[in-house]
């Protein structure tokens, strides 16, 4: 767990599902992630016991962010096992809910995620054309890579960082 000033993040409890719903049924909130779709409370249910599962096995996960002693998303690092893009690889992750965008959050969470692991080689999927999101990977030191087809229309690229990539 990482308590510095009012950002937390920790494992992600099953009560943590409930907020992240209320958070990421936004459709702009969505808009980058996967197909966009808004999921039901029960995916988020899964989400957390997927995450709590991991973070017990692996070690990592995509943790809790709590802003102000409220959840305010995620971010972590999970292994990406789609059936496209850079599978195989550990992924750096994060989703606000959007009262808490540009404020800099996103970009002290994934730092205290990255201050964990500095020599893990990572990748960052990033929809083209979600400018925000490819500005912070490049101030967090990833590089930007290939390009994949999203399954169901739209492309994304995959930023590395570590290993081979110059960073």
């Amino acid at each position: 767990m990482d308590v510095t000033g009012d950002l937390v993040l920790r494992p992600p409890e099953p009560s943590d599902a409930e907020p992240l719903h209320l958070l990421f049924r936004d459709p702009e909130v969505m808009r980058w992630i996967g197909d966009g779709r808004v999921r039901d409370l029960a995916y988020y249910e899964d989400f957390v016991h997927h995450q709590r599962e991991l973070f017990h096995t692996k070690g990592y996960c995509f943790h809790t962010l709590c802003v102000e002693g409220r959840v305010a998303g995620f971010a972590g690092l999970h292994d990406w096992n789609a059936e496209w893009g850079p599978t195989g690889s550990v992924e750096l992750g994060y989703r606000l809910g959007k009262r808490y965008w540009g404020r800099g959050i996103a970009f002290d969470a994934a730092c205290r995620v990255l201050s964990g692991v500095p020599h893990l080689p990572l990748t960052a999927m990033i929809a083209v054309g979600n400018t925000r999101s490819e500005r912070l990977a490049l101030r967090l030191g990833f590089v930007a890579a290939e390009s994949y087809r999203i399954p169901g229309g739209g492309e994304a690229r995959c930023h590395r960082r570590g290993a081979g990539t110059g960073s």
